[in-house]
């Protein structure tokens, strides 16, 4: 949970975080919030590449140029006891459209969650990323 406290006493809207609209602007004119701190359509990320992402976003409308942010597809590679273990997409993806597949692939080492054929979280184990995890895959929150 962000500290939100300079926020509040400072005049920001805050929920969990920072309260930001599509574009990261505070409730504050020309105040902009990125990363940890923010809160995002309900949702603190809390995560590296959303930070990356946001802070990107957030320089373009920053400068004039209208850039939306849609949201970060999570993703995350740990190592646990010597193993590489990630994850990526959303773990309780639930809603309209949403069906539970749950797939465990001793030989793939994942258990899936899908939509619409789509994959909304996948977790694998056991193996060394080259390039990060796939958020292609996943389907955006």
């Amino acid at each position: 949970m962000p500290e939100t406290a300079l926020a509040r006493e400072a005049g920001l809207e805050v929920g969990r975080g920072v309260l930001v609209d599509d574009r990261l602007r505070t409730s504050c004119p020309g105040v902009f919030a990125a990363g940890d701190a923010s809160e995002h359509a309900g949702r603190v990320y809390g995560i590296i590449p959303a930070a990356f992402e946001q802070a990107r976003i957030a320089a373009h409308n920053m400068l004039g140029l209208d850039m939306p942010y849609a949201g970060t597809v999570p993703a995350n590679t740990l190592k646990v006891a010597g193993l590489h273990v990630t994850s990526v997409g959303e773990v309780h993806a639930a809603g309209p459209g949403f069906e539970s597949l749950v797939r465990s692939d001793p030989g793939w080492g994942s258990t899936r969650r899908s939509s619409s054929g789509r994959a909304a979280w996948s977790a694998r184990s056991g193996w060394a990323p080259r390039r990060g995890p796939r958020r292609s895959a996943a389907s955006r929150p």
